[in-house]
């Protein structure tokens, strides 16, 4: 009866291990697997009008990002200075912001998961700010 009881407990810990790193591998941190943000909406925080809005970000860990509009027409790829804040899972609240550059000229990329949805918030600068609504998130294979 122990035998059965031990058995017991080494196959629990070994499937709760397996399941803990499938949980691990599909969670999918922001600073360490590449991503595709998919967005649907903006608002352009100067006026706060929304308007409809189709492009997606591509996050290749900490080290690019790729923004294409326009359904590939413009694509504009700047280089990661800095990441600050933790967002370990996509699927959980989070918040990291990318201090970017782009042929010399700096930019912000945040992206928030709050109440009402995904957010990546842009700060050009002098040129504005905007914020755009995330639709749906995927894992990038580039």
């Amino acid at each position: 009866m122990k035998l059965a009881a031990k058995n017991y407990t080494i196959i629990t810990g070994l499937l709760f291990g397996v399941f803990l790193l499938a949980s691990a591998a599909h969670a999918q941190d922001i600073r360490t697997a590449n991503l595709v943000w998919k967005i649907d909406s903006a608002v352009n925080l100067t006026t706060n009008k929304g308007v409809p809005y189709h492009a997606e970000i591509k996050t290749f860990k900490d080290k690019k990002l790729i923004w294409s509009q326009k359904g590939g027409e413009r694509v504009s790829e700047y280089t990661v200075v800095r990441v600050e804040g933790e967002w370990q899972s996509v699927k959980a609240g989070g918040t990291v912001t990318y201090f970017l550059t782009k042929e010399g000229h700096p930019c912000e990329m945040k992206f928030e998961r709050v109440t009402g949805g995904i957010s990546i918030t842009v700060v050009y600068g002098s040129a504005g700010k905007s914020s755009f609504l995330v639709s749906t998130i995927n894992e990038s294979t580039l």
